[in-house]
């Protein structure tokens, strides 16, 4: 096994081109690690970040995508490590498995991106059934691919193709489909009834 290879601070400011001032500020915002030596894995991160900020990405919009990215993508630890994060100086996106996910800064759980999840997310749950293999996943994900199962039984069911509204949560070509997305439960247990 290859000993762990350490850069410290001077190497990776006369690397990159970058001032001690720099490094703190990103190390504050928790873009990368607060260290006095780095690794190889960190030196990956703080190219990727300093591409993104070329790329006319702040410092703030950087720090909203990842934490967005950590949400979407719990198996992620270190998002400007372990994915492919670009930047076409409008939006940054990730590519994961072949497939392009926009990032935006401080997304929250809106159904835009939630669609935008669960395209990115689905081609990899396919594969992983497919094959055999572990899905990379996670329990937030599992919403999504949940409805996208749900719509595949409602189009069977009905035998015909679906058009869903994913803002309103309706199918809207065919209005006698809606009911297998639904269901009604009977009231629960009144303690005081019993």
């Amino acid at each position: 096994m290859a000993p762990k290879v350490e850069y410290s601070r001077a190497d990776v400011r006369r690397q990159f081109g970058l001032s001690e001032r720099q490094l703190r500020s990103w190390e504050r915002q928790e873009l990368i690690p607060a260290a006095e030596s780095y690794s190889f894995s960190d030196l990956i991160a703080i190219q990727t970040l300093l591409k993104l900020v070329e790329n006319g990405r702040s410092s703030r919009q950087i720090a909203g995508a990842l934490a967005s990215l950590r949400k979407k993508l719990g198996w992620v630890k270190d998002p400007l490590a372990e994915l492919r994060i670009v930047s076409d100086g409008k939006k940054i996106t990730v590519q994961i498995a072949g497939q392009k996910m926009e990032a935006p800064a401080g997304a929250g759980n809106n159904r835009r991106d939630q669609v935008q999840m669960t395209s990115a997310a689905l081609p990899l749950f396919v594969e992983a059934c497919k094959t055999g293999t572990q899905y990379p996943g996670n329990f937030a994900e599992a919403e999504h691919l949940t409805e996208a199962v749900n719509l595949y039984a409602a189009s069977l069911r009905v035998n015909k193709m679906l058009k869903y509204d994913a803002a309103g949560q309706a199918i809207t070509n065919v209005a006698d489909a809606n009911k297998y997305l639904n269901r009604e439960y009977r009231q629960g247990w009144d303690p005081a009834t019993i």
